[in-house]
């Protein structure tokens, strides 16, 4: 009796241990802006690019385009994936600009009637977050240029001495967007923010 109530247990924490096997690699991921994600796409050939004063990096293949604007007021870095269609890839823009402004629950009001005060734009979502450390607010909004959806990703991150980042994923048509914004979001995930 023993014996079998032991090779009933066995069989019962194998088949737990199994459903929770198959459910952890069939379980979609989340990444810290709470974006279900399923296909991940895995970069390789890394460049760490480095803003000339230090106060963020990113990792990105080699092959992309990059760009930096460094000023007084703001310190800008554009890249884009340029081997590929638009439709297939994105834009992305990370600004860390001096000015001295909270980034706050009233910063999210002011946004969300900005944005249904254009015409052009519609607002998709705006959610707080905490991004390494950082508070702030994130937007997703759709608008349309030209008969081309274009689907954009507004990352608020409040800094040191109130100054503040502003990263700004463009993501043109809707061929694989929810892979793109889940790609473009994972870039942003693996960079540093000083």
């Amino acid at each position: 009796m023993k014996i079998l109530a032991h090779l009933y247990l066995f069989q019962i924490l194998t088949f737990v241990t199994v459903a929770s096997l198959i459910g952890c690699t069939n379980k979609n991921t989340k990444n810290p802006f709470d974006t279900e994600c399923k296909n991940l796409k895995i970069y390789d050939n890394l460049k760490t690019c480095k803003e000339p004063s230090g106060n963020f990096e990113i990792k990105l293949p080699e092959n992309w385009k990059r760009e930096f604007f460094v000023s007084e007021n703001e310190s800008r870095f554009y890249f884009a994936d340029t081997t590929k269609e638009l439709s297939q890839a994105f834009i992305s823009d990370i600004g860390l600009y001096q000015k001295r402004k909270e980034i706050d629950e009233k910063f999210k009001r002011d946004k969300i009637i900005s944005i249904k005060n254009t015409d052009e734009l519609n607002l998709i979502s705006s959610k707080k977050i905490t991004f390494q450390e950082k508070e702030g607010y994130i937007f997703h909004t759709e608008s349309s240029i030209t008969n081309i959806e274009k689907n954009t990703l507004e990352i608020y991150l409040q800094n040191r001495n109130k100054t503040f980042y502003l990263i700004k994923i463009d993501l043109f048509g809707l061929d694989n967007l929810p892979d793109r914004i889940c790609n473009s979001l994972s870039i942003i995930e693996s960079s540093k923010f000083f």
